[in-house]
């Protein structure tokens, strides 16, 4: 009997980036049969045809195509939404379409008074307010800062929760890749950068010779600044339009490296020479379709990301792709006695930057307890456990399959371990009462910073140790080998929180 593989899909950049190129294209040559493009994926490295839904003339100077997504056999909430792109053509001797954001905060002071005549220019940015200045662009950077913690409240600046469990933290999953925030990898093949030399085979490699001992940037996205949006190049410019999320700290647009990094490979083929664009993204179903990821945990407001590391969406949520994930396991575990796992695709960009190989690193998503069998089984001396604090936290109270659908806990395991190390009653019943892992998390920060103390470290690095130690168990109950495990927690802004001791060991 025939068994039907599932069917891979592509990411949600990878019909932004179609979208954009037909506009592009119906711009310059006003030909209404353009029915498909040709993207090069960059990751893999192959050529494939995206259909065009729509595409129209807006005015002499901009056009408008739309795509549609298509993920394949994924239950992914991004199936068949519309992709919009309006491309114009813009002046690049204008400054660029969207003022620098300073941490998302508004504006406090106006620019210095130059002299008896009244400041003729345009009005200083003012945070949240749209930007009046720059006619071609029209939006400006959403309200970026947010309300002060208030303890066990409720985060207001998040869409309310949609599901049963209390955790949002959920990677959101974005054609493939579950993971949202975060700028970004929401979950498929290996990082792009930084550059690492293949494997050339022989002994198995044991340490982590590009491990740079901190979260340090290698190879920085085209963009770094600027509400909204911002240059890919000195002719390419990009703005996050309806339905595409910010990040509700510094204001910059949810588009990421990836997608990036997509559009001025493919882009600047068909480009002009001395001609500028303005590339406009929207998602009209992005802000409600939001509501069902965990965007907002990790800080990520007002619609989806364009996030991810490939451009291959490959099915997640089928027992196949268990499967797929454990050959890629087992090829990678005769050229290296130490592997990473990392459960999403924040854990898995988090993890080049501070220099971990991508050769070592294995997708997890949530099959945590079958990949740690199945890594003893092909040998491999050591595991180092690369995640978002509120996902990983589950081992710690033995839940080895991390989706909130089979079990939670995160509270319970985070208070219970609050309790033991003597947190006050007043304050565990904060916490308990956080409704996310990561406003839990924020209310201890606060409280180190208002007593001077170090609740952080002490409650996550018990945490770790709790983790490595049911980690090493499992293994041995289901296997009799004894594994050294190791553990990385980030929080929602993919900062470092600890690294357990084992984990120190097997990074070197």
């Amino acid at each position: 009997m025939t068994t039907n593989q599932p069917r891979s899909g592509y990411t949600l950049p990878v019909f932004a980036c179609a979208a954009a190129m037909a506009a592009l294209e119906y711009l310059q040559t006003r030909n209404q049969s353009i029915e498909q493009v040709s993207i090069d994926l960059i990751n893999p490295a192959e050529t494939v045809n995206i259909l065009i839904e729509q595409i129209a003339i807006l005015t002499d100077n901009s056009a408008l195509a739309i795509t549609r997504s298509d993920p394949g056999d994924n239950l992914d909430l991004t199936r068949n939404t519309s992709i919009w792109a309006m491309v114009e053509w813009w002046d690049s001797s204008e400054p660029p379409p969207t003022p620098p954001c300073q941490g998302g905060a508004k504006e406090q002071s106006s620019p210095p008074y130059q002299g008896g005549a009244q400041e003729q220019s345009s009005p200083p940015y003012q945070g949240g307010a749209k930007e009046q200045s720059s006619p071609p662009f029209q939006g400006g950077a959403q309200e970026q800062s947010s309300p002060p913690y208030q303890g066990g409240a409720q985060e207001q600046s998040s869409p309310p929760y949609q599901g049963g469990a209390k955790e949002q933290s959920s990677p959101p999953y974005q054609g493939g890749a579950k993971e949202q925030s975060s700028p970004p990898y929401q979950e498929g093949a290996q990082e792009l950068t930084p550059p690492t030399p293949p494997c050339q085979g022989g002994a198995k490699e044991q340490s982590f010779p590009h491990y740079q001992g901190g979260a340090k940037e290698q190879l920085p996205p085209p963009y770094q600044g600027g509400a909204r949006g911002g240059e890919l190049s000195d002719t390419i410019f990009i703005k996050g339009g309806e339905g595409i999320g910010y990040d509700q700290k510094t204001g910059q647009t949810a588009i990421y490296r990836y997608a990036k990094t997509l559009l001025l490979a493919n882009i600047e083929k068909i480009l002009p020479p001395n001609k500028s664009i303005l590339i406009t993204f929207i998602l009209p179903q992005g802000k409600r379709l939001a509501t069902r990821t965990s965007n907002a945990a990790f800080g990520i407001v007002e619609g989806l990301s364009l996030l991810g590391t490939t451009g291959i969406s490959q099915p997640l949520t089928v027992p196949e792709q268990l499967e797929q994930y454990k050959i890629q396991l087992q090829e990678k575990a005769k050229k290296f006695d130490s592997l990473v796992f990392c459960i999403g695709e924040n854990g898995l960009e988090l993890a080049a930057k501070m220099g971990i190989s991508p050769h070592q690193m294995i997708k997890t998503a949530n099959w945590l307890g079958p990949m740690l069998v199945c890594a003893s089984l092909a040998e491999v001396k050591s595991i180092l456990l690369f995640g978002y604090h509120g996902k990983l936290i589950k081992l710690a109270g033995g839940i080895f399959h991390t989706h909130h659908h089979i079990a939670d806990g995160r509270l319970e395991i985070l208070t219970a371990h609050c309790a033991n190390l003597g947190l006050p009653t007043f304050d565990l019943q904060k916490v308990f009462n956080c409704s996310t892992a990561e406003d839990a998390l924020q209310y201890l920060r606060e409280l180190d910073a208002i007593k001077g103390e170090n609740w952080v470290i002490r409650v996550y690095g018990e945490i770790t140790k709790t983790i490595d130690q049911r980690s090493q168990n499992y293994i041995y109950t289901h296997c009799e080998k004894n594994i050294k495990v190791g553990s990385v927690m980030f929080d929602r802004q993919r900062k470092i929180i600890i690294k357990s001791e084992n984990a120190d060991i097997i990074l070197g």
